[in-house]
């Protein structure tokens, strides 16, 4: 699944790998066949298995059997299997096991899968075994910090009085730039859009790294400058992330766009105040999972500030 790193600092997007899609490749279930190798030959009816560390130990095993736990990684795993007697010198044996990956596990991951071993219902140990989750597919990838002016295929605009996006290297994820976008002090709206991109999974998502400081009472009780992410499926209409069947995992809207004072964007949820939780913005981690109905077509995303006729921040 999907990685690093959209900026937003007056909006900053940027960083080593400033926007990265990824069509999603994960599977949510499966099977593993684990495999008991007796071919060491450490004697009449043993085997040699690693358990709970790195020993190896001697074990007698006439009728070895071994069950998948479940876990936060692991579910509905499927009923124990029998490898029945392991003699020395013997093939190695294959038994197949049945679960699901937990939707939580990042495609490409590392999960750990646990088995009990017993032989004739006698406890011997535990093995671990880790297995990777699939391999993350990006549709789009974007480096803003090796650049001075938008790459092929952004495009940006604004209503009068405000500015375009641009590159910066006032504030970035990683040196030595961001995209990025003021929040002034007049009415109006910016937007930046990103290039068509095909996305193939229901799956798909989008991570990035996100800084914004935005106009709101001293409380954040109310949220005068904000700003939205927005997608285009196909030939459709521009939608919010949220509206278009979309969701956040991580670094999603802090609430409702004030309506007292003329933002374009009011009443609608968005990024507002200061991106974190401390008393200084700071890049956070945004992390959201694409309409599933955008698979199977070509997308664009609109990144877009909505300023009131108040004062300002920066975004």
């Amino acid at each position: 699944m999907f990685a690093q790193i959209l900026n937003y600092g007056g909006a900053s997007i940027g960083g080593d790998a400033a926007i990265n899609l990824t069509a999603n490749n994960i599977s949510t279930g499966g099977s593993l066949s684990a495999v008991i190798d007796n071919s060491s030959g450490l004697g009449s009816g043993f085997i040699g298995a690693t358990i709970g560390g790195d020993a190896t130990v001697n074990i007698t095993a006439a009728n070895l059997t071994a069950t998948l736990f479940p876990s936060a990684e692991i579910l509905n795993p499927g009923p124990p299997q029998s490898y029945g007697s392991m003699p020395a010198g013997g093939a190695a044996v294959s038994r197949p096991f049945a679960f699901m990956v937990s939707s939580s596990a990042l495609c490409g991951a590392v999960v750990t899968l646990n088995l009990e071993l017993r032989d004739g219902g006698s406890f011997i140990g535990n093995v671990s075994i880790p297995l990777q989750t699939g391999a993350q597919r990006f549709a789009l990838r974007e480096n803003f910090d090796r650049r001075n002016t938008l790459p092929n295929g952004w495009l940006t605009s604004s209503s009068e009085n405000h500015q375009l996006w641009r590159i910066s290297s006032s504030r970035n994820q990683s040196p030595p730039n961001s995209l990025f976008s003021p929040a002034p002090h007049q009415q109006g709206i910016n937007e930046v859009v990103s290039p068509p991109f095909s996305i193939v999974s229901s799956q798909a998502e989008i991570r990035f790294r996100n800084w914004y400081e935005l106009e709101t009472t001293f409380l954040r009780n109310r949220l005068y400058d904000g700003s939205v992410l927005e997608i285009k499926i196909g030939d459709g209409d521009w939608q919010d992330i949220l509206a278009a069947g979309g969701m956040f995992f991580s670094g999603g809207y802090d609430g409702t766009i004030d309506a007292c004072c003329m933002n374009p964007l009011a009443g609608r949820l968005g990024w507002s105040g200061r991106s974190g939780v401390n008393q200084v913005s700071e890049f956070i981690t945004t992390r959201a999972k694409l309409p599933a109905s955008a698979a199977g077509h070509d997308v664009r995303l609109r990144f877009r500030i909505g300023s009131d006729i108040g004062g300002f921040r920066d975004h």
